[in-house]
């Protein structure tokens, strides 16, 4: 009946033999959604595409995670690769402990406001992570993953805190605060631009206030004054033989 219902349709049996082939598109999926449910979705619709049953859920959930356990280890090897004993020493002091926080847990408090003192310290964060942005750009590049994986593994180094990160295997904990670098940096630079937005639209609508009010006070004055020398033409006291000249000088 399968056979029957398979060609009818004309599908193919899954077949052991088709293990690479499943494997090679899970790795690739993988680069663009890390999340089992992203792939595990992905790899059905991809057998429904080539027309093939899908497999049992025990020999997905192996492909899923015997590929998981690759891309660890290719994205382990490329920052082995990039990273110098100097520059893990450094990403390592992110993780040390200052009054009980982390300098990476520091780092993940975001402004309150544009005010004054807070962009002082989102600055001083910007000159931090400066050194250390160039290096994650460079990674991120050769590691050849997608903003939602970057995303993804930017979160993971918040989630755990310094002791754990600092024991993951796989390099994971320099993955993570790498990416959490590259898109914290990038947040920290928006925030500078629209502080300095906010502000000088501030500082101009401050300008034009005082303008207004200094316009409208010297406008008064004017008009005071118009008003005054208008009464010149009325002002019975004034004889009409006077001299023109006197008028003037008075005017």
């Amino acid at each position: 009946q399968r056979k029957n219902i398979v060609q009818l349709y004309g599908y193919r049996l899954w077949a052991t033999n088709l293990t690479k082939l499943l494997t090679d598109q899970s790795r690739e999926i993988i680069k663009r959604d890390i999340s089992v449910n992203f792939i595990g979705r992905e790899l059905i619709k991809f057998l429904e595409k080539i027309k093939i049953v899908r497999p049992g859920y025990t020999t997905l959930q192996t492909i899923i995670g015997n590929s998981l356990t690759a891309e660890r280890k290719r994205i382990s090897s490329i920052i082995d690769k990039e990273l110098d004993a100097a520059h893990k020493k450094e990403i390592k002091s992110l993780l040390s402990r200052e009054e009980g926080i982390s300098k990476l847990a520091a780092l993940h408090q975001d402004a309150k406001n544009f005010g004054l003192k807070m962009m002082l310290k989102e600055r001083q964060k910007h000159k931090t992570l400066e050194y250390f942005y160039s290096v994650s750009q460079s990674i991120i590049k050769k590691l050849g993953i997608s903003q939602q994986n970057v995303d993804h593994y930017a979160d993971l180094a918040i989630h755990y805190n310094s002791r754990d990160l600092s024991i993951l295997g796989y390099n994971q904990s320099y993955l993570y605060i790498l990416c959490y670098i590259f898109q914290k940096y990038q947040e920290i630079n928006d925030n500078l631009v629209e502080a300095f937005r906010y502000n000088a639209k501030k500082t101009d609508a401050g300008i034009r206030a005082r303008v207004k009010k200094k316009f409208q006070e010297e406008k008064a004055d004017v008009e005071k004054k118009i008003g005054r020398l208008l009464l010149l033409y009325v002002n019975k006291k004034i004889e009409d033989k006077m001299e023109f000249q006197k008028i003037r000088k008075r005017a």
